[in-house]
């Protein structure tokens, strides 16, 4: 079965709510309220001048009389103030208080008053408030309630209309993230599109509305999945930005959103560029936003999802603890029966799940099973967050039946997924991958029980799964893998051979697909060799044995720890030798077969031992580009911890940064390196040696070429055409021998094999072919002879 972990897209994004004209001072919404510098001090100033105010009027109201005409607006004050000191607190009292007074407000304040709508309107976001704080549908569709009823206080070019008309979009754009209605997406972009266009250009309150225009098609996106609307999401948030000044809080806010949004387009487009622009938006984000800060846990959270995104696509380990230290200490800043905890416990459950499968320890699936049933536990039936915890909850007890073989692990993962399918809504875009997690465990089902019922079904699944996936989604090759798996299995089982035919062509189609990780299409290309080496269709085989050895190089990224790169080369052992083998049998040039070899050693001690080579030429050509090559070279061979102070050692987020740094290091390398190879003579710069060079490397003496090929019985003996053309090759067996230029084969070369197969004798074989006598050694291996390979 292909392993596939899964990052569910749904990282909080932030609201933000217009305050009108009659009131700057308050910012209403569950964002930032005010705008505050980053000084912890100050903003607990604020807090406490805020309480004064509130002490101060509730005196004086006390003193006003119940029917005074200025009570109103004095309850109105003194809700704005409640309010105001929630959103710097996270204190549910003063929501509530402030609900009382701005209700209170609002009976008092007669048909047609000048300040009804305002304070209406006021009412409305402590409702929503409320609804983001707790949950509960009632208190969004109040609000939803109230905004419109403060819209119909007003006349056309009102100015406090277009504020207005943003509090109800972001109502609506609320409650469709609970119920996933697009009937309430698409009123949101009615009433945010109208809010922008009527909103003058410099004012104060643009940036905002502009913003929460991003937040609409963003959420559409998240729905949809048009990548049309995550670049206008981007357009906005990015306009927002631009247009509030530097030392403004709710620019840390409109950086976060932007960041979540090159994350989702990554998630779809799979562009690394886009993940490295989300990590840099969230660490500025989270800079500029004060311990605290009733936001924080969210930005933290954010910034742990591209972390561990991250991770999946390069394999940094540090990538992945990095991730799982700011989940955790999300979760430890969200109180009980927040609604953003559940999502929390979600993506600390993601990271523990991914790390039990990089290191195998135990202790870390029972933390995920423990989190993920916790995150479904507090998330409603009818959230539209449910059916993705359910599958995280499956994959989770799928993983259980691996590591401990109880059957009932595996009828929970079933349930669980089959639960999570029928829960997600046929347009939805994380369906496919849904169908693809079902499917999966019916197949590991079948391979338990063998109940050809479950492949059948696991068939019919994967199949769905592919007709629903965009034909450029990242997760294509996963899912088409997995289809060729199970017509693979299904062969195996049944003999069809149109199984068999099917496997084939969904693996070739997995590997060729190029917006997928490099690793989701190399595992699809080590079934095809598979497959075709079994079916013994040896040109097809050969096509794509070159195909899946040309990807390996980027399994193992320049910016990794050799211990990352250790685990990923795993996915490559024996890879070269297989595909040095099948060339062979496609009769294609020893060239090719030992130039495949070539790059698959160059792929294992390469990676490990890379750049060193002798940068001289380079030097000649550009000593600037040599002199970046040795510094850039210099730092990554550097361990990451190494020169590091002491102090610095005992800093998470410090150590984070190196890593960061190493990761920024390895792309700028990548670049260097392209540049000098775009320099005249350069163009194979630490590339495998060409046809030529091997040639002049044989020169001083014969090299033999030791591989061993799973399929070697099939190998044919391949000698020269001609005894005194010592630059053939000749092969025996699983056994490439590169000749020597200038050496007579029959007078002077004697040929040296380490036989691997004790079962047939290397010597004999030699015989039968015709070879002249004496021209054989036979040994196992050790003789001092130069240049065995």
């Amino acid at each position: 079965m292909v392993e596939n972990t899964l990052i569910e897209n749904d990282s909080g994004i932030e609201k933000k709510y217009s305050t009108g004209e009659t009131q700057p001072l308050l910012v209403s919404g569950h964002a930032e309220v005010s705008d505050l510098n980053n000084d912890e001090q100050k903003s607990t100033d604020e807090i406490a001048n805020l309480s004064s105010i509130i002490q101060l009027q509730k005196e004086a109201l006390d003193l006003i009389p119940p029917g005074d005409p200025v009570r109103p607006q004095r309850l109105h004050c003194l809700g704005l103030a409640f309010q105001d000191r929630y959103r710097k607190t996270g204190d549910t009292p003063d929501l509530d208080n402030a609900i009382q007074s701005h209700q209170e407000s609002v009976e008092m304040t007669p048909e047609g008053h000048s300040d009804r709508s305002c304070r209406l309107d006021r009412l409305g976001l402590a409702y929503a408030d409320r609804f983001l704080r707790a949950g509960e549908i009632e208190d969004i569709d109040n609000a939803i309630q109230l905004h419109e009823m403060a819209i119909n206080c007003l006349q056309e070019g009102h100015p406090d209309r277009p504020g207005i008309l943003d509090n109800l979009g972001l109502a609506y754009h609320d409650r469709s993230q609970r119920t996933g209605s697009t009937k309430d997406i698409a009123k949101a972009l009615s009433l945010h599109q109208e809010a922008v266009g009527t909103t003058a250009k410099g004012h104060h309150d643009q940036p905002r509305r502009i913003h929460n225009l991003g937040l609409v098609y963003h959420d559409r996106f998240q729905k949809v999945g048009d990548i049309t609307d995550i670049d206008k999401a981007i357009q906005m948030y990015q306009e927002a930005a631009d247009l509030t000044p530097k030392d403004r809080v709710d620019r840390s806010g409109w950086l976060h959103n932007l960041g979540v949004a090159y994350h989702d387009k990554h998630q779809v487009t799979g562009t690394m560029a886009d993940l490295d622009r989300a990590i840099q938006l969230h660490q500025e984000s989270l800079k500029s936003t004060p311990e605290g800060h009733l936001d924080r846990p969210r930005r933290i959270d954010s910034l742990g999802l591209a972390y561990g995104n991250r991770y999946e696509r390069m394999g940094a380990l540090a990538d992945l603890d990095e991730a799982i230290r700011l989940h955790e200490e999300a979760v430890d800043l969200t109180l009980e029966g927040h609604p953003d905890r559940a999502r929390r416990l979600e993506s600390l459950g993601l990271g523990h799940a991914d790390r039990y499968r990089r290191i195998g320890k135990v202790a870390d699936l029972n933390k995920a099973i423990h989190l993920h049933q916790e995150a479904v536990d507090t998330t409603p039936v009818g959230h539209p967050d449910r059916p993705g915890r359910l599958e995280n909850l499956g994959l989770a007890h799928q993983a259980r039946f691996q590591e401990s073989k109880a059957a009932k692990s595996l009828d929970i993962a079933i349930q669980l997924h089959q639960e999570g399918v029928r829960a997600t809504l046929p347009d939805n875009p994380n369906l496919p991958r849904r169908l693809n997690s079902l499917g999966r465990v019916y197949q590991e089902r079948f391979q338990q029980r063998r109940a050809l019922e479950d492949l059948s079904k696991a068939i019919q699944l994967y199949t769905e799964a592919v007709k629903a996936i965009p034909e450029g989604h990242p997760a294509r090759s996963d899912i088409l893998h997995n289809l060729g798996i199970g017509h693979r299995d299904m062969y195996q089982t049944t003999g069809n051979p149109e199984d068999l035919e099917k496997a084939i062509h969904r693996c070739q189609d997995a590997m060729d697909h190029h917006s997928s990780p490099t690793l989701d299409r190399v595992r699809p290309g080590k079934t095809l060799l598979a497959l075709l080496v079994e079916a013994k269709c040896w040109p097809l085989a050969y096509k794509a044995a070159r195909t899946a050895v040309s990807l390996a190089p980027l399994l193992t990224p320049r910016s990794l720890e050799n211990s990352d790169k250790q685990h990923l080369l795993t996915e490559v052992v024996g890879l070269a030798s297989d595909a040095a083998a099948v060339a062979l049998m496609a009769e294609a040039p020893t060239y090719d077969a030992i130039q495949l070899l070539e790059v698959g050693r160059g792929i294992i001690t390469g990676s490990l031992n890379d750049m060193r080579g002798d940068i001289s030429d380079v030097r000649q050509k550009s000593p600037e580009l040599a002199d970046e090559y040795l510094q850039l070279r210099s730092q990554l061979d550097t361990p990451a911890d190494s020169t590091f102070l002491f102090d610095e050692l005992n800093s998470e987020a410090g150590l984070m940064r190196q890593f960061d740094q190493r990761y920024e290091a390895g792309q700028k390398l990548e670049r260097t390196i392209q540049a000098i190879r775009a320099l005249p003579g350069l163009d194979r710069f630490l590339m495998a040696p060409s046809e030529a060079e091997l040639t002049a490397a044989a020169v001083p003496g014969p090299i033999v070429i030791i591989n061993d090929f799973a399929a070697a019985s099939f190998a044919p003996l391949r000698r020269p055409q001609s005894r005194s053309s010592s630059n053939q090759p000749i092969i025996i067996g699983c056994i490439l021998v590169r000749m020597a230029m200038g050496y007579d084969c029959k007078a002077n070369t004697r040929l040296i094999a380490v036989n691997s197969n004790p079962s047939w004798s290397l010597a004999s074989n030699l015989v039968d072919s015709n070879w002249p006598p004496g021209q054989v050694s036979h040994t196992c291996s050790g003789l001092p002879y130069p240049r065995l390979i």
